[in-house]
């Protein structure tokens, strides 16, 4: 009888405890998980959807990346924002003229980020400027081995200003160790570097924040 008497005082008092703690209960395992939470976005890119968006992918002199590659690294930034960060693809303002400002403006070369984005109709400017690039064959197999360094910035056309992440840019280092194929090594560089830079416009899953392909990245998530 003393056995069951305790038994039942026990459940007694958690009956008693459940309106003061059960709430906290509930909260702790409703909140969730580490692989469902989520990094809060450094800039909501997303909430600028009534402002065009250009992505300007330039080089530092000497780095002799090539048109090519620029408008693959352009493009891979232009589906990642698409695809990953809400933009609209109505609200991603056609990098065509970039080359044609290039071709057609004398004095293209002093133009700033902001005064190419105002001039095609943009709000905001990506700007990611290519400092380092390197690709090359490794053995007689055909392997190939790259590196991409790359800094980026995001401009507000109407003031000239930076608006994300500060003057010196967000920089991302890229490299690929070993692949097959030239095209492959290449894409992954690009891909590597654009959803680095993104995953910081938008709400991302902590998971999903380390990127492969990214050497000394520091992830203070």
């Amino acid at each position: 009888m003393r056995t069951a008497s305790t038994i039942c005082l026990c459940l007694l008092l958690a009956v008693i405890a459940i309106p003061n703690g059960g709430c906290t209960i509930l909260g702790f395992l409703a909140s969730p998980t580490w692989h469902e939470q989520k990094i809060p976005a450094e800039y909501r890119i997303k909430d600028q959807q009534d402002r065009k968006i250009l992505v300007f992918v330039d080089e530092v002199s000497g780095a002799n990346v090539g048109l090519t590659f620029r408008r693959s690294v352009a493009q891979t930034f232009e589906n990642y924002l698409i695809g990953r960060t809400g933009v609209k693809s109505t609200n991603i303002v056609s990098r065509r003229g970039i080359d044609y400002l290039r071709q057609n403006r004398d004095d293209f070369s002093l133009m700033t980020p902001a005064e190419v984005g105002k001039e095609l109709g943009a709000g905001l400017v990506l700007y990611v400027l290519i400092e380092d690039y390197e690709l090359y064959g490794m053995t007689e197999e055909s392997y190939y081995r790259g590196s991409l360094l790359s800094r980026s910035v995001l401009f507000d056309s109407d003031t000239g200003t930076i608006v994300w992440p500060d003057k010196k840019g967000e920089p991302v280092d890229a490299i690929v160790e070993l692949d097959t194929n030239r095209d492959s090594a290449v894409q992954r560089l690009a891909a590597a570097t654009a959803r680095t830079i993104t995953n910081r416009l938008f709400d991302c899953p902590r998971d999903e924040m380390k990127v492969s392909d990214i050497r000394d990245e520091a992830y203070n998530w």
